[in-house]
């Protein structure tokens, strides 16, 4: 299905969730770019870059929405709904 739509399309993006390097070998082919999506910096996203550039993704691109913003603490006895 990849071959197909890399040969259709310029650009195919593959939202794989929470994958590591050997769930999404069997999706990467030539040109491949590699994309983690960071929201909050901990060592949980730093671990799975690692294990990415080490498992043979250099190239590893960080990305975060434009204008994202950490939530901030709760305060104490203040409701608030989104």
């Amino acid at each position: 299905i990849m071959q197909s739509l890399t040969t259709a399309y310029d650009l195919v993006v593959v939202e794989c969730g929470p994958a590591d390097a050997q769930g999404i070998n069997r999706l990467v082919g030539e040109g491949t770019e590699v994309f983690l999506s960071l929201l909050e910096p901990n060592d949980e996203v730093a671990q799975a870059a690692v294990e990415l550039i080490e498992s043979g993704y250099p190239d590893l691109t960080l990305v975060t929405p434009v204008g994202y913003e950490t939530p901030g603490t709760p305060v104490p006895g203040r409701r608030s709904a989104a």
